[in-house]
């Protein structure tokens, strides 16, 4: 057997183990991590719908910056959100258990609700305001 196969078998061995472990972790193992799976897929659906939205609001000539500002508010968004979730997480388990995530899970639904409803401000016709790009002296 080629060495490359006997490392995909030892490979998928573990990740097979690792499965196995799903039952032992108690009731709810198995829809937590549907529901992980559920939410990656909207998560990859919804950043791509995010990068077409910046390029079709922005100007021609402001992509770059705009691109720029969209990338540093993201940076921004995931850190306020880790140290967000960490404090709720830690202050849920005073509830309980389970209370950490639940308090998560609010906080989520919450900012979800307020992106929602200030998404509704957007302009509803975005339309072709492209100005034709123009090469100019490249210098050659």
């Amino acid at each position: 057997m080629p060495a490359s196969l006997v490392a995909a078998d030892r490979d998928w061995s573990l990740v097979r183990s690792e499965l196995s472990l799903l039952p032992s972790l108690g009731a709810g193992a198995g829809e937590s991590v549907a529901g992980l799976l559920a939410f990656g897929a909207v998560f990859a659906l919804n950043s791509a719908v995010h990068s077409y939205l910046i390029l079709a609001y922005t100007d021609s000539d402001k992509v770059a910056m705009n691109v720029g500002f969209y990338y540093m508010a993201n940076a921004m968004g995931r850190l306020a959100g880790t140290v967000l979730s960490g404090l709720l997480y830690q202050l849920g388990l005073q509830a309980g258990p389970s209370g950490g995530l639940v308090a998560c899970l609010w906080a989520s639904a919450a900012f979800v609700l307020v992106a929602g409803g200030l998404s509704l401000l957007l302009p509803t016709n975005a339309g072709p305001r492209m100005k034709p790009i123009v090469l100019k002296d490249l210098g050659e």
